[in-house]
């Protein structure tokens, strides 16, 4: 399942030329790949609540969304900043997801979740 993920963000990175209906097809596909992980481990409710988490932070602090998004500061930076916000407080798989939607440049893909996201990505 890792790898599944890991595909579906390497695609978003490497063509960032895509069509909606692809941006679709890769955006479900990571949300898909981030439940099966969560299925995996049996998680579902932890990791649909550590994204709400994020995503209520990220709603209240744009500027801390500016800051994983910007080009402009280093990756490992950017990479650490999440790691020390959200490391220990949230399930690990879900902070390596984050990491690595910063680390290819895609954390702005966080949009494609809401309330539940996960818990409701395989109806």
């Amino acid at each position: 399942m890792q790898l599944l993920f890991n595909t579906a963000v390497d695609n978003l990175a490497v063509n960032r030329d895509f069509h909606a209906a692809d941006k679709r097809f890769i955006d479900t596909a990571i949300k898909l790949a981030l439940f099966a992980l969560a299925l995996e481990t049996g998680s579902v409710k932890e990791y649909s609540e550590a994204l709400d988490i994020v995503l209520n932070l990220m709603k209240e602090n744009p500027e801390y969304f500016d800051f994983l998004s910007s080009p402009d500061i280093p990756k490992q930076e950017r990479v650490g900043a999440l790691e020390s916000a959200f490391g220990g407080k949230i399930p690990e798989t879900v902070v390596s997801f984050l990491c690595l939607l910063c680390d290819r440049g895609r954390i702005h893909t966080l949009s494609i979740f809401s309330a539940t996201s996960v818990e409701t990505s395989a109806i």
